[in-house]
């Protein structure tokens, strides 16, 4: 008898996933008319749950509360769902574009750690014909909304500037064309999609028709939330590198709806640049980055994109603009100390 087909989305990151989980998630019934079961984590897991990051991340690292048991239980119940009802299970989560790296690992370690974690994907769905599928997106997007949301979050090493993230991410994160093809030698098969093709209209139902199939759902799919504007990134990112009270997430985000906090935004003479800028030192280096990529991206299109599905071309225009990195003084973090009240941030954060 053969296996029963899973469907792994693996990302990658800002290529609207949380988006897309979300629709899969408030779709379920309609996703198993069409064939797919899109599980939650129960019974191990109370809550209803948008994607499957608990199960991928207990086997790139520590994750209290959830074990390899549980993760084999729920595996097993999937199948016995699966080959009942003769579908296709379809789980998702972005982080498996990238465990068990991190910015720190060496070079040198990226492929066998990788490699065992993903032999320890297919190990865990052995039951299964496993295909990843793999959405990628322009390398200068992909690596500028990657970073907002980096610095957004308050990850390690969210103090540095744009050039020096690119300089030391870059390794890790984008490595497209490595990751596909060792995904390809273990699972035998991966498909990859455009993100940028995706977008052109519904997202999830542009997914499941690259996929071959046609979901009825009940309503669109939510829209992809923005990233911060390059003005607020480079806010938050000095907050960072301070340790700065409103430098945690909830706290900025609530500093931003802050009155005072706007009007400090607009005061004349300030070299804040402005909302529509970007990170880019200039176009000469946005342009030479994508180059960069130029030759790796020619293959992947020839092995996995078809027709159409490409990326696309990078075009400079006349409203394309560029900030420095920003300098706040000392003055500006005391101003901004003051906004806590006004924001309602918890005083204790002051301390």
């Amino acid at each position: 008898m053969s296996k029963p087909l899973c469907w792994i989305h693996t990302g990658l990151h800002k290529t609207g996933t949380t988006a897309l989980q979300r629709t899969f998630s408030q779709n379920r019934s309609n996703l198993s008319k069409a064939g797919f079961l899109y599980p939650d984590l129960r019974p191990i897991k109370s809550r209803p749950a948008e994607a499957h990051h608990l199960l991928f991340r207990r086997l790139g690292v520590a994750c209290e509360g959830f074990s390899e048991a549980d993760c084999k239980t729920l595996c097993a119940i999937w199948l016995k769902q699966c080959t009942e009802n003769k579908s296709s299970l379809l789980l998702s989560a972005e982080s498996l574009s990238r465990y068990p790296t991190t910015i720190e690992a060496l070079d040198w370690e990226w492929p066998d750690k990788r490699r065992r974690f993903l032999e320890g994907v297919a190990d865990l769905l052995q039951e299964y014909r496993v295909v990843p599928i793999v959405v990628l997106r322009r390398q200068d997007e992909f690596i500028e909304s990657f970073y907002k949301e980096w610095v957004l979050k308050r990850h390690e090493n969210s103090h540095l500037r744009f050039e020096d993230f690119i300089r030391v991410s870059a390794p890790f994160y984008l490595r497209f064309e490595d990751n596909i093809t060792l995904m390809k030698s273990i699972f035998g098969e991966v498909r990859v999609l455009s993100y940028h093709a995706l977008k052109g209209g519904d997202l999830a139902r542009n997914f499941f028709q690259a996929l071959g199939s046609d979901v009825e759902l009940e309503s669109p799919t939510p829209h992809i939330r923005p990233s911060l504007s390059t003005q607020m990134t480079e806010i938050k990112r000095c907050l960072n590198s301070v340790s700065h009270p409103c430098a945690d997430p909830k706290n900025f985000s609530k500093l931003a709806g802050c009155h005072a906090y706007q009007e400090w935004l607009q005061r004349p003479g300030r070299n804040l640049g402005s909302s529509e800028s970007n990170l880019w030192a200039s176009s000469d280096a946005r342009r030479a980055f994508i180059d960069s990529f130029e030759q790796e991206n020619a293959r992947i299109a020839r092995d996995y994109f078809g027709d159409g599905n490409r990326f696309p071309e990078y075009i400079e225009t006349s409203s394309s603009n560029y900030m420095e990195a920003l300098q706040l003084t000392k003055g500006d973090y005391r101003e901004l100390a003051t906004f806590v009240s006004d924001s309602g941030i918890d005083q204790s954060a002051l301390r």
